[in-house]
């Protein structure tokens, strides 16, 4: 019996909150013999994540950029 996939590639994405990404699955046609078993192969492509930043580490930079805005006004004030 040939098990032949309509659309043997196809593009997942996934976010799990902290981490974001895709891959692209393809799943070759398949023969198995009556009453046997048969593996499947797969390739997996264009695999790709993002590291998407903690709500803290946000904080943290708006607070630097916020102290260097702070200290550049400082400057400023203090020579005119």
């Amino acid at each position: 019996m040939l098990v032949h996939f309509n659309t043997p590639t196809q593009t997942f994405t996934f976010n799990n909150g902290t981490t974001s990404g895709s891959f692209t699955l393809t799943l070759a046609d398949l023969f198995v013999q009556t009453g046997q078993t048969a593996q499947i192969t797969a390739g997996i492509t264009g695999a790709q994540q993002t590291t998407v930043p903690e709500p803290a580490t946000m904080l943290l930079l708006g607070t630097g950029l916020t102290g260097v805005a702070a200290g550049v006004r400082r400057r400023r004030r203090a020579k005119g």
